[in-house]
């Protein structure tokens, strides 16, 4: 009976490993970031957009991080997967969220105006080489030059990348904004970030 119970905890603590959330890395982010509530928050103290990487990148597996915006002030607040290549979803202040590859604009989220209170959501399968980008949990991808909605789950990438490329998650926090990091339940068969 003790090996059974002693057997049980071990799959308890391996699961709850296996979702262990990233966070802000202090020793990565810029001289205006400030780091709060065991560097799960994000804000900017300044009129500058603040930036932190979280602690863990991920090269294998599939992997979901979700931030909040918690307050929304102007342009600038991102998600980001940061790499050799960079893949984001930003506020681009009064207009629509912007999916972003490597600096330059790729499309826009019709009708979706930043507001405080979104949650922005990244999900990497790093084996497949698939990037996914959503907002307030429907994920968004590419039809010819349209974005278009993929659905509530990662199914349909919003961009790709070389399979098993190391990407840490970034977030931006635009004007004295406050971006952070969620611990939802990730989706099925995802894993959380970490």
């Amino acid at each position: 009976m003790l090996m059974h119970a002693r057997t049980a905890m071990i799959r308890k603590l391996s699961a709850a490993a296996a979702n262990v959330q990233s966070v802000f890395d202090p020793l990565n982010k810029s001289a205006n970031a400030v780091l709060s509530v065991g560097n799960t928050v994000l804000n900017s103290n300044d009129p500058s957009v603040a930036n932190s990487r979280t602690t863990t990148p991920n090269s294998s597996g599939k992997h979901h991080l979700a931030m909040q915006l918690v307050t929304s002030s102007s342009a600038g607040s991102a998600i980001e997967l940061t790499g050799l290549d960079n893949w984001s979803l930003q506020n681009s202040g009064t207009g629509p969220y912007a999916l972003i590859h490597a600096g330059s604009t790729a499309g826009f989220i019709p009708d979706q105006s930043p507001a405080t209170g979104d949650i922005l959501h990244v999900a990497y399968d790093a084996d497949a080489g698939e990037i996914f980008l959503g907002l307030n949990s429907t994920y968004y991808a590419f039809s010819g030059p349209s974005v278009v909605t993929a659905g509530s789950v990662p199914t349909t990438p919003t961009f790709t990348t070389t399979p098993g490329s190391e990407l840490y998650v970034t977030g931006y926090a635009g004007s004295f904004d406050n971006l952070t990091i969620l611990a939802p339940t990730p989706p099925p068969g995802w894993l959380s970030w970490g």
